[in-house]
């Protein structure tokens, strides 16, 4: 299989494995359309898994820099910031919290090199 196919397989299957996680926000049927390079763009170097789980919560493109910058803020004051209402914001920021967890994301949301 070319890695163009894997690739294609792995956001299919972030966008199905989302759905559930985004299904209390009402999406109006539209699914944003975020390039692998638009992502990178605000958050810097990720997997493409992990780039597939973000396209998959149907975040636009200005959304995901918010939850970004959400996370950089919350980690330079320290301080978890105000609860989350379910939806595809929350879930983001809960990847990109994640990856910043495991080092992924350094302190302005790119790889540490």
């Amino acid at each position: 299989m070319a890695y163009r196919d894997l690739e294609a397989v792995a956001i299919g299957a972030a966008i199905f494995l989302n759905e559930a996680a985004c299904s209390g926000e009402d999406a109006g049927g539209f699914m944003a359309e975020l390039s692998r390079e638009e992502v990178v763009g605000i958050v810097g170097p990720i997997g493409d898994a992990a780039i597939a789980e973000i396209i998959g919560t149907g975040i636009s493109k200005e959304e995901l820099s918010a939850a970004h910058d959400r996370v950089v803020r919350d980690q330079t004051a320290h301080n978890p910031g105000e609860p989350l209402d379910p939806g595809r914001f929350a879930k983001v920021v809960e990847i990109l919290e994640r990856l910043r967890r495991r080092g992924i994301l350094g302190e302005s949301g790119s790889v540490l090199e």
